[in-house]
């Protein structure tokens, strides 16, 4: 019991005691299952084949452990309610009631192609997680042909077990036509065409009676599934034998993949990096099939490196992943050998796996073979190969990886991009490369020049495909640095359009409408990007940035709690939901979140925003600790020698402060070199320049910082601390007139500006 902390208890049955607990192993949530005393080991040898069941639609059993002479079952915990209370809030009808009884068949159908017959099926035991159907206890489940015992709840078991008889996939059947009877009965007058579906479930004579699951679902999509959709689904269907019956492969869940970056190396840096971006390149191909079949959300490469995710475990508890894909390279004599696998990130179960050797020449053949080992492990299309020549692919991809990799290798890429673009000057992806390059300088030097020539490279790109969602992206991002959010919309509208199931597309859309005000659009455009990805935390993380960015704390912060709870082990995810928090003012709960970032790994944003919290509360010498560990940390910026500077200064670190103070200094004057039109780097240098004595350069430096963006409120924030350093409350007032009510209510929660606040000369403008 070392690797599970329990929680609590939150069920129990005839047989069992199930506890919510954490796994320490994983940092992730689980439902225990315990025996009830009396019960002894408990769990036999047909119950424990409910741990081959893999299906969306099943709880998973994961694992049986042994607690000295007990043994207990580790499952995935699901939060949600049961049908059996679903029923009691109201009519379950129409679409909501074909969504249910499609599902709970999808979910039989995978227990019975594992040989499994569940034989507890109630209402008690459906669970309703969102739009997620659940089958839930397997604790009575047996193999077939098994007529050693009777169990279960009596209405719900078919007669012919109460004559002895064998139980059958049909005996399950019956039990789903109670179900589905008490489902719709509730709703009052259900729809006519339910009532020959349900007579042939509920026949007492089991030849009579509906023999499988699949045949349920096949009568389910002839009633109400449109005729197009009918005709794929009979094409997708599989028929498998078990036991003697026939029976049909389950129509694959969504999954979440994944894309881990590559191990291992052929022994020269340039072909690695070639390799690496055609794995990021062949992500988003993989992306829009995963989008156009609704069964793939796909996690890229650089998310994963970003995170540091390098292990299914990892990839699991810090991305939500349900897959991954594990790639492996090395130079085997004169061929480039490849090795790639699809697992499963609960379980490690294997579900494809690849291994294979190719010319140096010919990288593109890998990125293909890539792609087929996830379109063949989840059934989607036929991956097609990249729209660059092959001869121009290997500088392609290796400027896509640095372009992915991190956000300053853009000459290198710029330089193998222009190489790929001389080879093959049709292909809309390599402009759309350049543009992305162009683009990423910009936003690091605000060159204008780099500005021009990304919007000149998009627009190439719309010359040769101007209907390509990769295009229109390319197109919509330099439209939204170049001020015209609106013409973004339109080609993010155009995208979507062509892949209505992608998920980022709508992120994207969603944070172009909040760039024009469009508020209510653009939580709609989030929302629907979550609904694409359920499961899948980014989305959250965006609906959570659009509600803060226009000050709905309440809304912010239960998007972002639920980023946590998706990604329970991602630090960065409980870093967001803290600072959300203290911004909302609810500081017991933001120190709680903050330091539950930082059990999982140190991160400057965690560190830095519970400084700030300690500092309110005035605990400033632990601020003084916890600032200090932030700018130990790479990259370490002027904001977070700033803070730690300060904190110094008012325990009476004078000589410490002063040293601080001057890093503080040199970090922001090489954010200003790289980028002379940074508001926020000009405001942290002047802040820093008045407390280190440098006077007129710091008051000159506010004032302009100040004047560039007035309504920045880290701008606002230094600005105005370095006026009341310099004591020019005088100067600050004029700015902060034009101040929004959330960001002056932040300003008089400064311990550093409360004489400020109160004053009565000044502090007025405080007052709103």
């Amino acid at each position: 019991m070392e690797r599970f902390e329990i929680l609590r208890r939150i069920g129990e049955g005839g047989m069992a005691v199930v506890y919510e607990a954490i796994d320490k192993k994983l940092n992730v949530k689980r439902a225990l299952k315990f025996p009830k005393e009396g019960r002894g080991q408990w769990i036999p040898p047909e119950a424990r084949a409910a741990l081959r069941v893999t299906h969306e639609n099943v709880c998973r059993v994961y694992e049986i452990h042994s607690d000295g002479d007990t043994d207990f079952l580790s499952m995935e915990y699901v939060e949600g309610e049961t049908l059996a209370t679903r029923r009691l809030r109201g009519p379950v009808e129409g679409e909501e009631a074909v969504s249910i009884a499609r599902q709970l068949c999808l979910g039989v159908m995978a227990a019975h192609a594992a040989g499994v017959l569940h034989l507890d099926l109630k209402s008690s035991n459906v669970m309703l997680a969102g739009k997620r159907v659940v089958v839930m206890d397997f604790g009575l489940a047996q193999a077939f042909g098994d007529t050693s015992r009777l169990a279960g709840t009596p209405r719900y078991i078919a007669p012919e077990r109460y004559q002895g008889a064998e139980p059958t996939p049909a005996s399950d059947v019956f039990s789903m036509g109670v179900i589905l009877s008490e489902m719709l009965a509730d709703g009052g007058q259900a729809d006519a065409r339910w009532g020959p579906i349900l007579k042939r479930c509920l026949e007492a004579d089991p030849a009579k009676r509906t023999a499988t699951a699949g045949e349920l679902l096949a009568a389910i999509d002839r009633a109400f599934v449109p005729s197009n959709r009918r005709r794929w689904l009979a094409a997708a269907l599989v028929a498998a034998a078990v036991a003697g019956g026939i029976y049909f492969s389950p129509e694959p869940p969504l999954a979440r993949l994944a894309v881990l970056p590559m191990s291992g190396s052929t022994g020269d840096k340039q072909l690695d990096e070639t390799l690496a971006g055609g794995l990021a390149e062949v992500s988003s191909r993989l992306d829009s099939l995963g989008a156009a079949s609704r069964r793939l959300v796909l996690i890229r490469p650089e998310e994963a490196s970003r995170l540091k995710v390098d292990t299914a475990a990892k990839a699991g508890g810090q991305l939500g992943a349900t897959h991954v894909l594990l790639s492996s390279v090395e130079f085997r004599g004169t061929a480039v050998g490849v090795h790639a696998e699809v697992r499963a990130t609960g379980t490690g179960d294997m579900v494809r796996d690849f291994d294979g050797e190719f010319p140096a020449g010919e990288l593109a053949r890998i990125s293909t073979s890539l792609a087929s080992v996830v379109t063949s492990a989840f059934r989607l299309g036929k991956a097609l190969p990249a729209q660059v020549k092959p001869e121009a692919y290997s500088f392609y991809a290796a400027g896509l990886g640095l372009l992915r990799r991190d956000r300053v290798s853009y000459d290198r890429a710029l330089a193998l991009l222009d190489t790929a673009e001389e080879i093959d000057k049709t292909s809309p992806l390599i402009m759309a490369g350049r543009s992305e390059a162009y683009l990423q300088k910009y936003q690091a030097t605000r060159d204008d020049g780099c500005l021009e020539k990304a919007a000149t490279a998009a627009r190439a790109a719309e010359d040769l495909h101007p209907d390509s969602p990769e295009v229109l992206l390319a197109l919509g991002r330099v439209e939204l640095e170049e001020g015209k959010p609106e013409a973004a919309i339109e080609r993010y509208t155009r995208a979507i359009t062509l892949e209505p199931g992608r998920s980022d597309l709508w992120s994207q859309y969603g944070f172009a409408l909040s760039r024009t005000g469009k508020d209510q659009e653009a939580v709609t455009a989030a929302r629907k990007a979550v609904e694409l990805a359920p499961g899948y935390y980014r989305p959250y993380q965006m609906l959570g940035a659009i509600h803060f960015q226009k000050g709905r704390y309440t809304e912010a912060v239960e998007a972002l709690q639920k980023v946590t709870e998706l990604a329970p082990a991602m630090a960065e995810g409980y870093a967001s939901f803290g600072g959300t928090l203290l911004t909302a003012g609810r500081e017991a709960e933001a120190e709680k979140a903050l330091r539950r970032s930082l059990t999982l790994r140190e991160t400057r944003a965690a560190l830095s925003n519970l400084g700030v919290l300690l500092r309110y509360q005035r605990r400033d010498a632990e601020a003084v600790e916890v600032f200090s560990r932030a700018v130990k940390l790479d990259g370490s910026t002027a904001r977070e020698w700033l803070n730690l500077a300060t904190a110094s200064k008012v325990t009476g670190r004078t000589a410490e402060a002063l040293t601080q103070f001057t890093q503080a200094t040199e970090r922001a004057r090489a954010a200003l070199r790289r980028n002379p039109r940074d508001s926020r780097a000009r405001a942290e240098l002047a802040y820093a320049q008045a407390e280190t004595g440098d006077r007129e350069a710091g008051l000159d430096n506010a004032l302009q910082a100040a004047r560039l963006d007035p309504g920045n409120y880290d701008v606002l924030f230094c600005a105005t601390m370095a006026m009341e350093s310099l004591k020019k409350r005088e100067l600050a007032v004029q700015w902060l007139r034009g101040a929004t009510a959330a960001q002056l209510k932040d300003l008089k929660r400064q311990p550093d500006l409360r004489d400020f606040v109160n004053d009565p000369r000044h502090g007025i403008v405080f007052q709103r």
